[in-house]
């Protein structure tokens, strides 16, 4: 699938990209595919988002409250999902998740 590529090249780009760029659009185009049908690129997002989340170093005072109004609130609803794939990639990103935002809150 081509969702499935890009989050791919989102994740290998990250790793060159500045910690702006991360935020303001590797994690938004993430987070869109977070509603995605397709229960595998729902999983393979929230992997994307968590590596993509753990390169952080800086984090401008302006996106301080990304993490509680943002992020969280969009990834709220994976701990239902119908899906296993996806509860179980949400479960083992939840750690990195939280341990991301305490380091910027």
């Amino acid at each position: 699938s081509t969702k499935l590529v890009a989050l791919q090249l989102l994740r290998h780009l990250s790793v060159y990209s500045s910690d702006a760029s991360r935020l303001q659009r590797m994690i938004p185009s993430t987070i869109s595919l977070l509603q995605d049908q397709d229960p595998v690129v729902r999983a393979i997002a929230v992997e994307t988002m968590k590596c993509i989340l753990q390169q952080l170093r800086s984090f401008p005072p302006s996106d301080s409250k990304v993490f509680p109004q943002y992020i969280y609130k969009r990834v709220a609803h994976l701990m239902s999902d119908p899906s296993l794939i996806v509860r179980v990639a949400f479960a083992k990103s939840i750690a990195v998740l939280a341990e991301t935002a305490q380091r910027f809150l």
